[in-house]
């Protein structure tokens, strides 16, 4: 339930809603973030998290999930980007959102598991 509260609590962060790799551009050696349209204030877990989901899926490896919440410049709160990562890799197999992964429906059982790991620990 505190995720939740989290999750509809007005953050102090501007975030860009959709924060996935459709949502990159890049041009000359700069990377530019299109489609604000989902934009709003909330908590940099949030972004970060649908970041961890992508590269998790993309990737098998859950290991993505340290070394971003490391890298990122200010402190990250681990157990909510983790939560947001794996409500978000839920949201993207077998939800409204779902994403045109190409991936056996083994390895979407197994991202489903890693999902259910990343929201109840």
């Amino acid at each position: 339930m505190a995720y939740f509260t989290e999750y509809i609590s007005k953050g102090d962060t501007l975030l860009h809603g959709n924060y996935y790799p459709g949502s990159w551009m890049s041009k000359a050696n700069h990377t530019y973030l299109i489609d604000p349209e989902f934009s709003f204030m909330g908590f940099s877990e949030f972004d970060n998290g649908v970041m961890v989901t992508h590269t998790i899926m993309i990737s098998m490896n859950i290991d993505c999930l340290e070394t971003i919440k490391n890298r990122y410049p200010k402190t990250l709160n681990a157990n909510l980007l983790a939560k947001a990562a794996g409500i978000e890799i839920m949201r993207r197999l077998i939800g409204l959102a779902k994403s045109p992964l190409k991936r056996a429906i083994e390895e979407k059982k197994l991202l489903l598991k890693v999902a259910r790991t990343l929201i109840l620990n």
